[in-house]
């Protein structure tokens, strides 16, 4: 039989497991973030949707209003 120790891990192969790790643990907080991140701009692009193009037609419509106001 063998001598080499097979499933007991080395310090080499723990250390490369914990880069690993931290590695990915990285990279998943970074999805996380870039996910937050579109999901914003998804919402903020949700509410510039129900707004409408001209940000002064409500003024036209208050004055409009103003004017027809005395007629009743």
């Amino acid at each position: 039989m063998s001598e080499k120790p097979y499933f007991e891990e080395t310090h080499e192969a723990r250390l490369r497991n914990w880069v690993l790790y931290q590695m990915l643990r990285g990279a998943g907080w970074a999805a996380v973030l870039m996910i937050a991140i579109g999901a914003f701009f998804l919402v903020l692009r949700l509410i510039a949707g129900l707004l409408p193009e001209n940000p002064y037609a409500a003024l036209d419509v208050i004055e409009a209003g103003k004017t027809l106001l005395p007629l009743i």
